[in-house]
């Protein structure tokens, strides 16, 4: 008999909503972290996080917000562009 494995999340951090999915850009994006996108019953979050893993400065995982989309479809999906740059994002997302 097969036993299942059951792990925890290495990291959590704290959501408005139920979270639907999630798709870190698989893309250099230039920026000092990793770029993440989560989708939940309303709206759309876009973040950076950096982890431990990568940066020995940070404790744990580093993770700020950029900015929420609010609308009224649940999101199921979510990709990213290979164009997609930190740099040029941030100030599009303001």
């Amino acid at each position: 008999m097969k036993q299942d494995t059951i792990r925890g999340a290495t990291y959590t951090v704290d959501c408005e909503d139920y979270i639907h999915v999630v798709e870190f850009n698989p893309f250099d994006s230039e920026s000092p972290g990793s770029l993440i996108a989560y989708g939940g019953n309303d709206y759309v979050a876009i973040a950076s996080c950096r982890f431990q893993e990568e940066d020995t400065s940070v404790n744990g995982i580093e993770f700020k917000i950029l900015k929420t989309f609010h609308h009224e479809v649940r999101v199921d999906a979510i990709t990213w562009s290979p164009e997609t740059r930190y740099d040029t994002l941030t100030p599009v997302l303001r």
